[in-house]
């Protein structure tokens, strides 16, 4: 079982360094492993694009619960947004933000079971 959870590991990981070198880039991830794993992921200073894209994938394929915030504007002039719910694994949200003020998102995610859990906040085109 743990050669089957490193070889996964192993997979996924190679997967998020070779899907950030692709168009859309990766902006931030985070991941976890182990029985109901919680993964953060906040990305910041990343210009001002009108939308991003939250992406939670598996391993095994699961259910998982999902969010997003993001924070937008200047010191004092701060708006907020986010969303949230359930779904199967992989899956992707589009954020819509407002492309007029620099914004941070953070994306979490947890596994309904066990398992190998990867959360990227990534540019959307």
């Amino acid at each position: 079982m743990r050669a089957t959870v490193a070889a996964s590991v192993l997979v996924l990981t190679l997967t998020a360094i070779a899907a950030a070198a692709a168009p859309g880039g990766l902006l931030a991830h985070g991941s976890a492993v182990g029985m109901h794993a919680h993964a953060l992921a906040v990305a910041h200073d990343f210009g001002t694009p009108k939308h991003v894209t939250m992406t939670v994938k598996a391993n095994p394929p699961q259910r998982v619960a999902w969010s997003w915030v993001d924070l937008c504007g200047a010191p004092g002039l701060i708006g907020r947004g986010g969303d949230g719910g359930t779904g199967r694994t992989p899956l992707a949200v589009r954020v819509t933000l407002d492309p007029a003020r620099p914004c941070r998102v953070t994306a979490l995610a947890t596994l309904s079971g066990k398992g190998y859990l990867l959360v990227q906040v990534r540019r959307s085109s």
